[in-house]
């Protein structure tokens, strides 16, 4: 007793305690000392050499009880978290229902972070903005209210700086910096969390952790609750995704019941013509050439392709260039007579590739011709039919497959 940090107390404890001796036993388990074990005597001398052995294996024992006691607390705290993250997970993959898992993920966190009341915000990607997608523990409706800009306020900062966000006392916040202060007053909150939501690199929402009294997580309790939030964040992705492939699947019947329409609209454009007529459309068959009239006929396929197409939606994008890909770069092809650049680029491409490829095959009227003959039309054509920069980089993708 001779530390004199010790003096204050052995006076208290001389006069009110009767202490005549003492002795502190280290509690060592698995070759760790995590504690003491303080005895004390109103016997000077008591702790002769004989009793502080056995004192000391009694020590021991009770060592390696507490630390089997604090392994087994230990081991079912972590159980239970590893529970809720596999209940959370379960709800994800056993539902579609984006809502039921939201529900299974806040009853988890709300239990197992021994918190007052949670939020699940998702980020509208159109809008910009937070809204409120499910919550637990509020007492209000407040929180159903929600639309929070990204970057305003402390969800929209937690999205938009993409991380986390504590804070202590929400009473030292202004209105403007935290766009809840009805709610915060309302529900009686003091202490706020905020997580992004973020899964393959893109920010889906903000996960926000509410108190009614002072709360600070230890470095452990925040890997959980970001563990928890990422749950959240693949059950936000999961639901895109399968939000995704419903709306391609509703694209995909909508572009068939189009095809079948654009079919209809093509076969009512021929039974408007006569028979005679319809039997004049193969021409492209002719060993021979062209007549004025077969030439007239000719020249209407891009408006027959044009009506044909137009109604199938998914195709719109291509349509320019059944279209266009017999307008010529000096004006004076057709269907409209379009000159230079007023032709959509994708069509002023295709007219050299057509013409490589008609050029260089086998047609019922005549033989194809030597490659180097095409080449030497085609640029004999530039600035007339075709766009001369077009032209350029063609022959240039030419000669470079030929070395």
């Amino acid at each position: 007793m001779e530390d004199p940090s010790f003096t204050p107390w052995r006076d208290v404890a001389l006069r009110e305690g009767k202490i005549r001796s003492s002795a502190s036993f280290p509690l060592i388990a698995r070759g760790n000392t995590f504690g003491a074990l303080n005895l004390y005597s109103s016997e000077i001398g008591f702790f002769i050499e004989e009793r502080v052995t056995e004192i000391q294996a009694f020590a021991n024992l009770a060592a390696v009880a507490l630390e089997n006691a604090r392994l087994y607390e230990e081991s079912l705290y972590r159980l239970q978290r590893i529970t809720a993250l596999r209940n959370i997970d379960m709800a994800i993959t056993g539902s579609l229902d984006l809502r039921v898992v939201t529900r299974v993920a806040l009853d988890e966190i709300v239990k197992e972070l021994n918190v007052d009341a949670s939020s699940i915000l998702i980020l509208d990607p159109y809008t910009q903005t937070l809204e409120y997608l499910d919550a637990k523990g509020f007492k209000t409706e407040g929180i159903k209210k929600m639309r929070i800009p990204l970057g305003a306020g402390l969800s929209g900062k937690v999205a938009s700086e993409r991380r986390l966000i504590h804070i202590p006392d929400l009473s030292s916040y202004e209105d403007h910096i935290f766009l809840k202060h009805s709610l915060i007053r309302d529900e009686g909150f003091i202490s706020y969390y905020g997580l992004p939501l973020i899964a393959k690199g893109k920010v889906l929402g903000v996960l926000e952790i509410f108190n009614r009294t002072p709360h600070e997580g230890n470095s452990e309790w925040i890997d959980f609750l970001e563990a928890l939030a990422g749950q959240v964040a693949m059950a936000l992705e999961n639901a895109n995704l399968v939000d995704d492939i419903l709306h391609k699947h509703e694209e995909l019947l909508r572009a068939y019941n189009e095809t079948i329409e654009g079919w209809g609209m093509a076969l009512s454009l021929k039974e408007e013509e006569t028979s005679e007529h319809s039997k004049r459309v193969t021409v492209l068959l002719k060993p021979g050439k062209l007549t004025e009239d077969e030439w007239k006929i000719m020249k209407k396929h891009p408006e027959y392709a044009y009506k044909m197409l137009s109604p199938i939606s998914y195709l719109r994008r291509a349509l320019e260039i059944p279209y266009s890909h017999h307008e010529r770069w000096d004006g004076t092809g057709y269907p409209r007579g379009l000159k230079g650049k007023e032709i959509p680029l994708s069509a002023r491409i295709f007219a050299v590739v057509d013409v490589w490829d008609a050029l260089t095959r086998d047609r019922p009227y005549r033989k194809a011709y030597p490659e180097d003959k095409v080449i030497e039309y085609i640029r004999s054509e530039s600035g007339s039919h075709f766009d001369p920069e077009v032209v350029e980089v063609f022959l240039r993708i030419l000669r470079e497959d030929s070395q």
